[in-house]
């Protein structure tokens, strides 16, 4: 969805995340829409047949990867990231 906005929108969004970040629009994107999903191979008269699925919003998810982009960056240039540091 993003990516077909165009140059000019794509320079703008962080301005609207930049804006939603001052006037905490940020907490209403956090809010997801929980669905169940039938799990493959499953009976659909059992609930344990079913997992549940968030669904947030796409700018929430873009802000997020923003910042933990950030501060990676701003991390790894004071040292604090050990070349050791792993996770999964």
């Amino acid at each position: 969805m993003i990516i077909k906005l165009g140059s000019l929108a794509l320079r703008a969004f962080p301005k609207v995340i930049n804006l939603a970040w001052k006037t905490r629009v940020l907490y209403q994107w956090r809010k997801a829409e929980v669905i169940s999903l039938l799990k493959k191979g499953k009976p659909a008269n059992n609930l344990d047949g079913y997992r549940p699925i968030s669904l947030t919003s796409v700018c929430c998810k873009v802000a997020e990867k923003m910042v933990e982009c950030r501060l990676w960056e701003f991390l790894e240039s004071i040292g604090a990231i050990s070349d050791c540091q792993a996770g999964f």
